[in-house]
Parts: structure tokens; C-alpha cells; sequence
């Protein structure tokens, strides 16, 4: 299958993991729907933070075309009508080939299907050509900036140029009213006896029939390199049956080659153009919330200026979040956020791993400014009520679980805690994670941890970065005294 518009044409983007209850536990399985309207542009959504790219020129190429579509919608909204347009017309000739692998016709003449299955195939790649077309002007007028597009206009260019592309679209046209309806020019073969025993269509208007009486057919076809001087036959009843189909099957095949090699190549942009349909609906819903949105970089730290939680924006106004703004520095190997209940904690930790997953898919993030890491894996584990745990303990539950995660974090991971180990004491609680992010850290690990846990500070003193939530949901960095 073709691919332009999510990755390179012809490579395959690697794309890290995320847990599987990642998006729940970040309120996106409930947010996003309200962002994203339309179900098929958010499952692809949906599945593009799933599984977030993991190299820097792969994150830039989709972000340059998602700013192309961003900046203009018209351009995703042609482009969207043409791809339906194809996959229309794949439906319908797929549809059509069942129904003569089914047997229905079976009864009708042979003669009769073969023009009709000849007259389908040159209408079905009339109209095929003439999306190709519709779809390399729609890009030209746009002139987009991204590899992407640019790459999708140079083949649509290439497809279309010259003289054969227009000779193409006319003989389809040519080859359809003649299998429909009108006399058929063909060369045959005698065997030894008189008996026609071949056939095969031919361009009457470059064949030179003998009987002066006999009219010249319409061109079919190109010029071929030399003239046939023919006697003019007229087949027998039994000849036409038995021969007649064969040319048009034969020529069926062919036109169908060409049909099937253009929808392979260009089939999956439908698909392809459901993320950038998210992609806009989200900056739209940005805009309408008067919310700055940043394609970010990416690099060895972490830097965001005026950061929104993308939950929150779908229950409240802009003007009623405190945005986030921080840095955290290059040589750090976690984040410990830690305050009072409703400070702001959990949104704050909410905001950061979003962030991280929209930017990973490409796509732009709540905030006037930033700069992200890359990661290779998303895990997670948050604290939640009992009824979540049947038989076994609250704590019991926690301890597998991080065993787990543990276990299976390498290195570029990002854990993100909530609350873990809170159903303990919180000294014993604190020894234990303690133990557990050092570990986590000598394995190349980064981890953001929401807690109560004051008693974590002296414990991991200059091995994290504690940021202290004040109550206005704006994060403070608690430096050593």
C-alpha cells in the first residue's frame, strides 16, 4: 500500500509502547472524544499516541504536514472529498468483481460480459485518472511547505505530465462505448480449414481493409508501428461466441493491472488524512478556547512556558487554568511532585505526560513554548480505590504491579506514578519507592511521581527534581536549604 503522509514513502516509522491503561489513567479516553468529534478521526488519533514516534526527523516530518493542514483546512477538506472519491471507486470495482466470481451472469452471454466487464474497467479507470488529476491540482493551488505533501505533489506531477496521461484518459473513454455498444475492429486468424481460430482488437483506424465499402472504426488504441492490410471477414455465429470474449477479457486484464496499481498506491491517504482531521479539530478546539499551541522540540530537557492540561481544558475556561512554567534541568533523573489534596498535583502530572504523547504523535501541545525529550516507552501506575483490586490488599495489589513495571522499563522509558504506595505508612512507603526510582534511574529510566510522600525528600536529595504544588496549581521548585 501507498504511504506519503504519516511516514516516508516506502519506510515504515519505528514507534515506542505505551501501558495499556495509560490513556485512562490520563483522563484521555474521556477527553479526547470531546475534542474529536468525528469517531474515525479520533481512533486514529487515538492510535497515533499509542504509538509515539521515536525519532526526531520522523516527529518532524508529520508535524511540518500537520501545519500544512493546520494552516489549511480547505486543503484537508479537498483532499478528504477526493480521497472518498477513490476509495468510492475501489468499492464499486471491487463489488463488481464479486459479483462475476459469484456466478450471477453465469446464464448471460459471454459475448455480452466480457463488453461489460470491458466497459467497467476502462469507466472505472476514467474516473480514477481523473481523481489523480483533481488531487495533484488541489495540492498545487495549496502549494504546501511539509516533505509530505510536497513528495505526494512531485509523483501526482510525474503521473500526469505529458501527452499519454490525456491519450490514457481518452481511450478509456473510446473503450468503453465500444465494448458497450459498437462494432468491434478485429484481426483474426484462419486455421488450415477457413475456420477463424484467433482474434484480437485492433485500431481500425490504422488497418487497411481491402473492400473499399468497409468504413474505418474509430482509433482505439496508439498508433502501432505498422499498417495491416486485411481482408474484410465476417465471423460465423458460433465463431463470435467462442472468440469475441477473449479480446475484451484480455483487455479487461490490462486496464484492470492499472486500475489496481493506482489503488494500492494511493488508497491508504483516506486513512492517513483521519489523523490530520484530528489534528485540525484539536487546534481548533485550542483556538476556541484562546489557547497558544506549539509544535515543540525536542531535545535533552524539559521547557514549558504557559503548559495547559488538555483535560481540564474540555470541563473549564482557559481563563480559569493556571498554565504551567518551568525547566527542568539536563542531568536530572526524575520529577517528584509533591502537596497538599487539590493542589493540583495530579493535573500537573496529567499535563506533562500528554504533552508527551501528543508531541510524540506529531502534534502540537497546549503551551506558548517548549522543548521535550524523546521517549521510548510509556508505563504507568496510579493509585486507585479498592474496588479496583478484588481479593487481594490494596498495597499487595501496588507491589505486583510495580514489579511489573519495574521488570519491564528499559532504558528511555518514562514511568509516571500517582500516589504509589500511599496505602502504607508513608516512612515505609518512601523507603520503598526510594529504592525503587534509583533503581529505576541506573536503568536510564525517567519517572515523574505525584505523591504525598514528604518523607521521599531527604531520601532522594539531589537525585530528583522536587517541585512543590502551592495550592494555584503552579509548580515550585524545592531546592535544598
Amino acid at each position: 500500500m501507498g504511504q506519503y503522509l504519516l511516514a516516508k514513502k516506502g519506510a515504515s516509522a519505528p514507534t515506542g509502547t505505551v501501558g495499556e491503561r495509560t490513556l485512562y489513567h490520563l483522563s484521555l479516553d474521556l477527553s479526547l472524544p470531546q475534542i474529536v468529534r468525528s469517531p474515525g478521526a479520533c481512533a486514529a488519533l487515538v492510535e497515533a499516541i499509542s504509538h509515539p514516534l521515536i525519532n526526531v526527523e520522523d516527529i518532524a516530518y508529520r508535524q511540518a504536514a500537520a501545519r500544512d493542514f493546520i494552516s489549511h483546512p480547505g486543503l484537508l477538506s479537498s483532499m478528504k472529498t477526493l480521497s472518498s472519491q477513490l476509495d468510492d471507486i475501489r468499492s464499486s470495482w471491487n463489488a463488481f468483481k464479486r459479483s462475476k466470481l459469484g456466478g450471477a451472469h453465469a446464464k448471460r452471454s459471454a459475448v455480452r460480459d466480457a463488453r461489460e466487464r470491458c466497459s467497467f474497467s476502462a469507466s472505472t479507470l476514467g474516473r480514477l485518472l481523473y481523481v489523480v488529476r483533481d488531487m495533484k491540482d488541489t495540492l498545487e493551488s495549496y502549494r504546501p511547505t511539509s516533505e509530505a505533501l510536497r513528495a505526494l505533489l512531485s509523483e501526482l506531477k510525474l503521473c500526469t505530465a505529458g501527452d499519454s496521461f490525456e491519450k490514457l484518459v481518452t481511450v478509456c473513454g473510446d473503450i468503453e462505448r465500444c465494448a458497450e455498444s459498437g462494432p468491434a475492429n478485429m484481426r483474426v486468424t484462419l486455421d488450415g480449414t477457413g475456420k477463424i481460430c484467433a482474434a484480437e482488437l485492433i485500431d481500425g483506424g490504422y488497418v487497411k481493409i481491402t473492400d473499399p465499402e468497409t468504413r474505418t472504426r474509430r482509433r482505439l488504441f496508439s498508433k502501432p508501428v505498422e499498417s495491416y492490410r486485411c481482408e474484410s471477414v465476417s465471423p460465423t455465429e458460433t465463431e463470435t461466441g467462442e472468440l469475441m470474449p477473449t479480446p475484451f477479457a484480455e483487455l479487461a486484464n490490462v486496464t484492470d493491472s492499472i486500475i489496481k496499481e493506482i489503488v494500492d498506491r494511493y488508497s491508504d491517504i483516506g486513512h492517513e488524512l483521519l489523523f490530520y482531521e484530528a489534528a485540525v479539530e484539536y487546534a481548533a478546539f485550542l483556538t476556541r478556547k484562546e489557547v497558544p499551541f506549539v509544535f515543540p522540540e525536542f531535545g535533552s530537557t524539559h521547557l514549558f512556558t504557559g503548559l495547559y492540561d488538555v483535560a481540564l481544558l474540555t470541563e473549564h475556561d482557559a481563563a480559569d487554568i493556571v498554565p504551567h512554567t518551568f525547566t527542568v534541568p539536563e542531568r536530572t533523573n526524575g520529577i517528584i511532585i509533591y502537596g497538599e489534596n487539590g493542589s493540583g498535583k495530579t493535573s500537573f502530572l496529567r499535563s506533562l505526560t500528554t504533552s508527551q504523547l501528543l508531541a510524540q504523535a506529531g502534534l502540537p501541545i497546549p503551551a506558548s513554548d517548549a522543548a521535550l525529550r524523546i521517549y521510548t516507552s510509556f508505563s504507568e501506575q496510579f493509585a486507585e480505590g479498592e474496588k479496583e483490586f478484588n481479593d487481594a490488599g490494596r498495597f499487595e495489589q501496588e507491589v505486583r504491579e510495580m514489579s511489573t513495571l519495574v521488570n519491564g522499563a528499559a532504558s528511555g522509558a518514562l514511568v509516571i506514578l500517582n500516589e504509589t504506595f500511599q496505602s502504607t505508612s508513608y516512612e515505609e512507603g518512601a523507603d520503598g519507592l526510594s529504592h525503587i526510582l534509583r533503581y529505576l534511574s541506573r536503568r536510564g529510566v525517567f519517572y515523574i511521581l505525584a505523591t504525598h510522600m514528604t518523607q521521599l525528600r531527604p531520601k532522594m536529595e539531589g537525585e530528583a527534581l522536587f517541585l512543590r504544588m502551592n495550592g494555584r496549581f503552579t509548580p515550585e521548585v524545592d531546592a535544598a536549604e
